[in-house]
C-alpha cells in the first residue's frame, strides 16, 4: 500500500501535476474524476516512475493523451509501479 504521508513530492511538483489534471479533464473524455487522476499521477511520479512534468504539461496532444491514459490503466495502486512494460513518453531520463 502506497504511504502517502511518506512521499516526497514537492509543492511546485503537485502544482504541476494539478495542471496536468485540469489539461487532461478538459482534453479528454472520461477523465472528470480530478482526485482519483491527481492521486495516479503522485503515486507515479513519486513511486513507481518519475516524469518529466513540465514537458508532459506541454505535451502534443496525442502523446498527453497517450502518457494519461497509459498511467491510468498501468498503475499498480497498492505500489505506484507501472505495469505491462508501459513507460510514459515523459518519463524522466
Amino acid at each position: 500500500m502506497i504511504a502517502w504521508d511518506t512521499l516526497t513530492t514537492t509543492r511546485e511538483d503537485l502544482g504541476l501535476i494539478m495542471q496536468i489534471v485540469h489539461r487532461a479533464a478538459a482534453e479528454l473524455p472520461g477523465y472528470a474524476d480530478r482526485p482519483s487522476m491527481a492521486m495516479d499521477l503522485e503515486a507515479c511520479h513519486s513511486c513507481g516512475c518519475p516524469l518529466d512534468l513540465p514537458a508532459l504539461l506541454a505535451a502534443r496532444p496525442g502523446d498527453f493523451a497517450h502518457d494519461i491514459s497509459g498511467i491510468r490503466h498501468h498503475l499498480d495502486r497498492d505500489t505506484g509501479a507501472l505495469g505491462d512494460s508501459f513507460t510514459p513518453r515523459h518519463a524522466q531520463r
